[in-house]
């Protein structure tokens, strides 16, 4: 089973889904750090993601 890793705001239990291979991504996770630079963010597998947490990835990885 492949293991998915995001990054994570665990102040806004919001998330952008991490894909090192996208520019487009690594893109989306720099602005995702810009925007929630003053919370506490972390790296971590999806499956360890909470209950409540809601995924921004659309909102910052632009297709």
């Amino acid at each position: 089973m492949m293991s998915v890793n995001v990054k994570a705001c665990l102040n806004c239990h919001e998330y952008v889904l991490i894909n090192s291979a996208s520019f487009k991504h690594q893109n989306g996770v720099k602005e995702f750090e810009r925007d929630h630079g003053a919370h506490m963010l972390e790296t971590m597998q999806y499956v360890d993601l909470g209950d409540g947490y809601t995924s921004r990835t659309s909102n910052y990885v632009r297709s």
